[in-house]
């Protein structure tokens, strides 16, 4: 008999030190209780209140922009119209007076660039010139040299 004292004696300190469910479990219903009660209350007037402004807004707000809409579009329409016309008559106008300058100036860079590559085809046939005439001095020089050294030679002989 001593066993089984000892051993509900034990289960019941074990219970005691380690087994803390049921105090959790209801520390853990009391707080869903008031946080529930408190937030349910607060949750609900945010939701009237969102439904009033949704209610509002289309009863009120969306007729009257509908309205303002139909009044003004035309009048937006027309100066947006206006404006455009305008500022592709500008950009007409504008084109028209730099069109002669511009024409001169590719007919002023035309002209350059004929005489820059005339002055390099110059150049590139005085070089061509250049370098054929000295290719002929060295090949007499050479051709003097070998007939120098076969004269020197030919005595030895």
């Amino acid at each position: 008999m001593t066993t089984e004292h000892l051993f509900k004696d034990f289960s019941v300190l074990y219970s005691r030190l380690f087994d803390h469910h049921p105090i959790l479990q209801g520390n853990i219903n009391l707080f869903l209780r008031e946080f529930e009660d408190k937030r349910g209350e607060r949750e609900i007037e945010r939701l009237r209140f969102t439904s009033d402004s949704c209610q509002s807004i289309n009863d009120h707000v969306i007729p009257d922009i509908c309205q303002i809409l139909d009044n003004n579009l035309q009048q937006i329409s027309d100066k947006v119209y206006s404006a455009t016309k305008m500022a592709l008559d500008l950009a007409e106008s504008e084109e028209n007076v730099q069109r002669p300058y511009l024409e001169e100036q590719r007919a002023r860079r035309k002209e350059e660039w004929t005489e820059f590559m005339s002055g390099q085809v110059a150049r590139s046939s005085r070089v061509d010139q250049d370098y054929e005439t000295q290719v002929q001095q060295l090949k007499e020089n050479y051709n003097e040299l070998e007939t120098k050294l076969d004269n020197s030679l030919k005595p030895v002989l």
